[in-house]
């Protein structure tokens, strides 16, 4: 998720939680999300297991940036 803008409290010496808004629905909605649930969520994407162990890009002209198209 990209952020337009976040915001952090904490409670005692420690963050509590946080409150993101995307770009896409800025004017709508706002995300709040634990910072134990957040930790947690991070724990699941370190896990070796969704690692990306192979990857072959090739360069798109029109994008003028390398392109995934090969995954692993």
């Amino acid at each position: 998720m990209h952020y337009y803008w976040m915001q952090t409290w904490p409670e005692g010496t420690a963050f509590k939680a946080m409150l993101v808004f995307s770009d896409y629905m800025r004017h709508k909605w706002a995300y709040e999300f634990l910072i134990e649930d957040l930790l947690s969520l991070f724990s699941v994407f370190a896990n070796d297991s969704s690692a990306v162990t192979e990857m072959q890009l090739h360069w798109n002209e029109k994008k003028q940036d390398y392109v995934a198209c090969y995954a692993r």
